[in-house]
């Protein structure tokens, strides 16, 4: 499937799909893999199916206008994020949590998903996973102290 960047950006990054793929406005790349092209062109306010019709997204456009966004920065690296207005809101307010994963501390919470004996807040599962690992341990079970 061919892949168009519709939106506002003057350049725009993967950050969905994984293909490591930058668009300028307008640029149509190539995705082989269609479940990576479907996952694409589900942001609609971002990429579309070059193939339809589309319009490119115009700045001063309100119904279509990038999300608000925070940047985050950290030692050594620096995020932003995008996300609706009501979602930023309740994170300010502490309602929602933000959670940052590097790709190991994510593939160790997808393991601690599938075998937990714990509930998903325990805080000391990552941990409790990541010296199961390094001591040669394939899973591990954790129950959360009281």
């Amino acid at each position: 499937m061919k892949v168009v960047y519709i939106g506002l950006k003057p350049q725009k990054g993967d950050n969905v799909a994984g293909t490591k793929l930058v668009w300028a406005p307008g640029q149509v790349h190539e995705i082989e893999d269609e479940k990576i092209a479907a996952k694409l062109v589900e942001h609609a306010d971002i990429w579309a199916d070059a193939a339809k019709p589309y319009k490119l997204l115009e700045q001063g456009d309100p119904s279509r206008a990038p999300l608000p966004s925070v940047t985050i920065t950290v030692p050594g690296a620096k995020f932003t994020v995008e996300e609706p207005p009501e979602v930023l809101s309740r994170i300010a307010q502490g309602e929602l949590v933000a959670v940052f994963m590097t790709k190991e501390d994510r593939a160790l919470f997808d393991e601690w998903k599938l075998d937990r004996a714990t509930a998903p807040d325990s805080g000391q599962a990552l941990s409790v996973l990541k010296k199961n690992q390094r001591q040669g341990a394939s899973h591990a079970s954790v129950s959360p102290m009281m």
